[in-house]
């Protein structure tokens, strides 16, 4: 087919024909010589007209990118909270640093300090320990 019949067809056909030109490794036949230099590009400006992909080397494939692996974020440890320890609450009383001086010693206590101890608790009237 001549480069001028297939000008004049529309573009699906113009494609066509193109593309069977291309398989079959034809050239159309180009325009009369009085064109000069714009018969030489002219299948070169009908592609590009057309859109057609441009053709690859048979040999030569695409490298494939490689995909970069994500870092994973290493998770930050919690800190323990040291538990607070609950200090006591000193009651003022007066015979409470008494008592507490003998109460490991409460088996050597003799009979006469355990009387007088229970005295103090009955005139307090029970609330001393």
């Amino acid at each position: 087919m001549d480069y001028t019949q297939i000008r004049l067809l529309s573009s699906e056909e113009a494609e066509d024909a193109w593309s069977r030109a291309l398989r079959f490794h034809r050239k159309p036949a180009s325009k009369p010589s009085s064109a000069g230099s714009e018969s030489s590009m002219a299948p070169f400006r009908l592609l590009s007209v057309l859109e057609l992909p441009p053709a690859t080397a048979p040999g030569r494939k695409k490298k494939k990118k490689k995909k970069k692996k994500k870092k994973k974020k290493k998770k930050k440890k919690k800190k323990k909270k040291k538990k607070k320890k609950k200090k006591k609450k000193k009651k003022h009383q007066e015979g409470r640093e008494e008592e507490t001086r003998t109460r490991g010693l409460r088996k050597e206590t003799s009979w006469a300090e355990i009387q007088e101890t229970e005295s103090r608790r009955a005139e307090s009237g029970g609330k001393e320990k």
